[in-house]
């Protein structure tokens, strides 16, 4: 009991609870390892930032010896999941829906290889429309349905039958599971509590009153302007290397409000708490962030990207580019103003290009003023000449002032 109250009671002080359905039966199922499940939908081809923080969820339920399910809404998504939202997603083609599904699976198994996962379509496979009636449809109370409040402002401004009945296939999912897969929790972000109970009302009709289900929201990831992380918001750091570069993460984070570290420290990283909160008495909040970033990264990046990333980082932050190796730039190129030349360019004609300067004359006062660097040595003849005989594999990384990076490639 002792081991699952503190287990509970790490998970409020991380910040990561937002609402639980029945603590004692939560408290019950840490006691008895009962299996734990996460449900995404697969509308985008990669996870994000946002995503990650359940899967770290899960992970701090795997470490404690349970079994945890990742369920692949390859039915869910076809129907699209109305929760807080203004409108109607824009609905996917089966085939995206595959694509997305088998790229989000590799993500899952890279972060968390120890999870099941499963395709909730396979729920369906064999169901008569019938039997789902009969089974599902005839359990839903609409006038409780249509007192959640994830529904009641679509409600308002329109809300299509596909989108009503989502919560029924979610309610689905976990009965399949409690059923078949010995799952007790479902976990989720705070914007799915309705869909949660939903299930758990589902399970209380048609198992037993005395059912063991219980669900858990976490609060969602923010941003510093306050709005959550996904790609509803336009705001989404995907973990695919093609979609967000490594770079673009690092550079999110490195410039993230120094407010918010503690609170992404304590969710998105396994460092204890009590060291949690004596880095933050101690440390400056660049040296925080870099923590934060080397925690993250281990785990969502392969570890030559890993050991790239901190190699390219330790030029841009103050170290020389003695430790580059060859390719480690390539990471950064496109992500931050990138120019290319065949051949020699002056020190002015770079600045102009990369948006750094607007004339000789400003680049005169820039380096005047010992704002202009590269490679992190400051430069002092604004005459300079770039060429591929100073570069590093063909790159050049300049700065201006502390933050504003640009990179030039000498291309045949």
């Amino acid at each position: 009991m002792e081991d699952a109250l503190g287990f509970l009671r790490e998970l409020k002080d991380r910040g990561l609870v937002d609402n639980i359905t029945d603590e004692g039966k939560f408290v019950s199922a840490l006691e008895s390892k009962r299996g734990v499940y996460l449900g995404i939908d697969p509308t985008a081809p990669s996870l994000h930032l946002g995503n990650y923080l359940g899967l770290t969820l899960l992970r701090r339920f795997i470490q404690r010896g349970h079994k945890v399910v990742v369920i692949l809404g390859g039915m869910t998504a076809s129907v699209g999941d109305p929760s807080f939202r203004s409108k109607e997603r824009k609905k996917m083609s089966l085939e995206d829906i595959e694509l997305n599904k088998e790229r989000i699976r590799d993500e899952v198994k890279r972060v968390l290889p120890e999870a099941h996962i499963v395709d909730n379509l396979s729920f369906y496979s064999d169901l008569q429309i019938s039997d789902f009636i009969r089974e599902m449809c005839s359990q839903v109370n609409i006038s409780t349905l249509l007192s959640k409040e994830f529904l009641k402002d679509r409600l308002s401004r329109g809300l299509t039958l596909a989108e009503f009945v989502y919560p029924l296939f979610q309610s689905w999912d976990f009965y399949e599971l409690y059923k078949g897969k010995d799952i007790r929790v479902q976990l989720g972000g705070s914007d799915q509590w309705g869909n949660i109970t939903s299930g758990i009302d589902l399970i209380k009709k048609t198992v037993s009153p005395d059912h063991e289900a219980v669900g858990l929201t976490f609060p969602l990831l923010l941003d510093s302007s306050g709005k959550k992380f996904g790609k509803s918001e336009n705001n989404a750091l995907f973990l695919d290397q093609n979609l967000t570069s490594p770079y673009v993460v690092f550079q999110y984070l490195i410039n993230l409000d120094d407010k918010l570290i503690p609170d992404y420290l304590r969710k998105l990283t396994f460092i204890n708490l009590s060291e949690i909160e004596s880095l933050v008495s101690t440390s400056s909040p660049q040296n925080l962030k870099f923590t934060l970033i080397w925690e993250i990264f281990k785990h969502i990046y392969d570890h030559d990207t890993f050991e790239k990333i901190k190699r390219v980082s330790g030029v841009l932050f103050g170290k020389g580019s003695e430790d580059l190796k060859s390719g480690d730039l390539l990471l950064v190129e496109g992500s931050i103003p990138t120019v290319y030349y065949k051949e020699s360019v002056n020190l002015s004609i770079a600045l102009k290009d990369l948006g750094f300067s607007s004339s000789n004359s400003e680049t005169k006062r820039l380096v005047s003023s010992n704002s202009i660097f590269l490679f992190n040595k400051c430069l002092t003849d604004w005459n300079t000449t770039l060429d591929e005989s100073i570069s590093k594999d063909g790159y050049l990384i300049l700065r201006k002032g502390k933050k504003s990076f640009g990179l030039v490639c000498f291309r045949c």
